[in-house]
């Protein structure tokens, strides 16, 4: 009985609990929007005020004329006279002019700020505007805009204004009234031609969208490999043995090393053989004719375990010559292309973008190739490394491999220490560089030691989800930072212009397109991978022929809706100097040019409106 009652106590208690937390959440909820209208600031004053209003309405009704055209304007001025203050008996003014046009201002004078002037006209251009301005007695240049009219079909004017507050005179102060009105152009419309606004838009949308190709094209190349590397379902299968990792850092070191020494040596070598460009040719020539010779030579005929070493050795010092020659030429190429641009830019005229090309691409492998080569190396002795290194430790017993990967251990943990304190000395400058340099990585050296000795040398250490697990975590922090920010860093560093803006997109797309193309590969089918995987095939192979085939319709939806995404961006990082259409269309704000600021934001909807449908189409057809 007892035990029933205690169910019926709960029973009723529920409703009220569940009232209570009800009416606490909406405490909580009324509390929480109280302070964010406050801390918002957001009021229903400010935008009934009568100048708030009036400027808000001058701005839109700017907007909503963009400058377009230009066109063939008449116009006319007349003047009338008006004394401030007022003098004796206050009337009204008649002015007439000989060709008909009458204006009447009353009163003819004004005592304060706050007095109303009404001027009223006839014989005007029918149906036309025009503006009234105020002349100070001997200072033209304090002239000031007093109102705007607009005559009816008669030609009839009926305008009233404040005057502002200005300096009393002794002398009469001019009224200038002006009107304008089109004619002749095409089709009597006044038209004869388009405007400066628009031929400025024409060519900085031009640039804004080639701005967020650019940064496409690279950050989608970049953000490939990046994907696959930030894929969960790739990398949680992946594991080393603690020597195959650190043999994979100093073959990277290593690489790097000999790939950025032996490139720069190269370049040295074809710079100077192309002083003669006859010389340079030539010398291309019969390089080519060696790489010819050297891909038809074959390995020694040999059976066995022999021939398989000979065949690999040869094979791999064939491949390492050919890719030198092959550089070599290309470095020779580069110089002669970079005399050719310069020579040839003065004489194609609207074309010399052609030559400009030519020293760019040139210019780019001279000064790109030696970190290119080096990185490139450095992944090559990184794979090498770790593979022989595996291989060691697979093949050996267990006291030996415990040596192999103490001393492996402890040269690689030294690197990868000094690495991270010379970065850091780099960025923050320390008084003592060697407290987070030398002496941190001999004492990692002893501790990888002392590890490497007493660890398990078979022992497979998860790798790739340690790899998964930073570059995670590095696309998200570049994410959460908008490229407004990045264009500000980078227009410091290569000054304000397009350039600065294709960076800025560039490392945002390599983050945002790494994360999605990742997500892609995570969702796709398993049974693909089984198979390939089934048959023998390698890791690198199964990915090819497994994974490839199933990401490639989404891959390329993915970088069509990011060039999307980047023509809009660009217009947002050109307020911070990234170039494109945005710096000129902030400029037009600034300087309260609301017309032409109109025709560029229409040029930029219309642009993101056509890329859209585009992008659609493409869509549709691939997926």
């Amino acid at each position: 009985m007892a035990t029933n009652k205690e169910n019926n106590n709960d029973k009723k208690s529920r409703p009220l609990l569940r009232a209570l937390l009800i009416f606490a959440a909406f405490i909580g909820a009324f509390i929480l929007y109280a302070y964010a209208i406050d801390v918002t600031q957001i009021n229903f004053t400010e935008p009934q005020d009568p100048k708030r209003q009036e400027v808000t309405t001058r701005v839109i009704r700017a907007l909503a004329r963009p400058d377009f055209f230009v066109f063939n304007e008449e116009k006319r001025a007349m003047n009338v006279m008006i004394r401030i203050p007022c003098e004796g008996e206050v009337t009204g003014s008649q002015f007439a002019l000989s060709d008909g046009r009458t204006v009447t201002i009353s009163p003819n004078c004004a005592d304060t700020t706050q007095d109303t002037i009404v001027i009223t006209g006839s014989g005007f251009q029918p149906n036309t505007s025009g503006i009234i301005r105020w002349y100070p007695p001997g200072d033209t240049s304090a002239t000031r805009a007093l109102t705007s009219f607009r005559t009816d079909g008669e030609g009839n004017l009926n305008e009233d204004f404040t005057m502002p507050d200005i300096r009393p005179s002794e002398e009469p102060q001019r009224l200038e009234i002006e009107e304008k009105w089109k004619s002749g152009g095409f089709l009597g419309t006044g038209i004869i031609g388009f405007s400066e606004a628009v031929k400025i838009t024409v060519e900085k949308i031009i640039e804004t969208v080639l701005l967020a190709l650019m940064a496409t094209t690279v950050g989608t190349l970049l953000a490939i490999p990046v994907g696959f590397l930030a894929a969960r379902n790739l990398m949680e299968n992946i594991g080393l043995p603690l020597a195959a990792i650190l043999s994979g850092v100093i073959g990277l070191l290593i690489g790097f090393v000999l790939g950025d020494n032996i490139t720069k040596w190269l370049l040295d070598l074809a710079s100077t053989l192309t002083n003669n460009t006859l010389t340079g040719l030539g010398i291309a020539v019969v390089l080519l004719i060696i790489i010819g010779a050297v891909l038809k030579f074959a390995p020694a005929k040999l059976s066995g375990e022999e021939r398989s070493r000979l065949a690999t050795s040869i094979e791999w010092l064939r491949v390492m010559f050919i890719i030198i020659l092959a550089f070599f030429i290309i470095a020779m190429l580069a110089y002669m292309g970079i005399v050719l641009g310069k020579s040839l830019e003065g004489s194609l005229g609207w074309a010399a973008f052609l030559a400009r090309f030519i020293s760019f691409l040139s210019e780019g492998i001279t000064v790109l190739s030696p970190i290119v080569m080096g990185l490139l190396l450095g992944l090559i002795g990184a794979s090498l490394g770790s593979t022989y290194g595996q291989e060691a430790i697979l093949r050996t017993n267990v006291t030996t491999g415990r040596i192999i990967t103490g001393i492996v251990s402890a040269i690689g943990g030294a690197i990868f220490v000094y690495g991270i304190g010379a970065a850091l000395n780099w960025l923050y400058q320390f008084d003592n560089p060697e407290r987070w340099t030398t002496y941190p990585s001999l004492v990692a050296a002893v501790i990888l030691l002392v590890v490497g000795l007493a660890a398990n040398p078979k022992r497979q250490y998860p790798i790739g989800m340690v790899i998964y697990t930073a570059l995670r975590s590095l696309l998200n922090i570049i994410r959460s930072i908008e490229p407004l920010i990045y264009v500000i860093v980078f227009a410091v560093w290569v000054g304000i212009g397009p350039f600065a803006g294709v960076l800025a997109l560039t490392i945002h797309t390599i983050a945002a397109l790494g994360k999605l193309y990742s997500e892609q590969v995570e969702s796709i089918s398993e049974g693909p991978i089984e198979a390939i995987t089934a048959t023998g095939a390698s890791r690198v192979q199964t990915v090819v022929y497994a994974v490839v085939p199933q990401v490639v319709p989404p891959f390329i939806a993915f970088t069509l809706y990011r060039w999307d995404i980047n023509v809009r961006f660009s217009t947002v990082i050109g307020f911070a100097g990234g170039g494109g259409i945005g710096f000129v269309l902030v400029q037009n704000i600034n300087l309260l040019k609301y017309r032409q600021a109109s025709v560029m934001m229409i040029s930029i909807a219309v642009v993101v409106i056509s890329l859209d449908y585009l992008s659609s189409k493409i869509r549709k057809r691939i997926i």
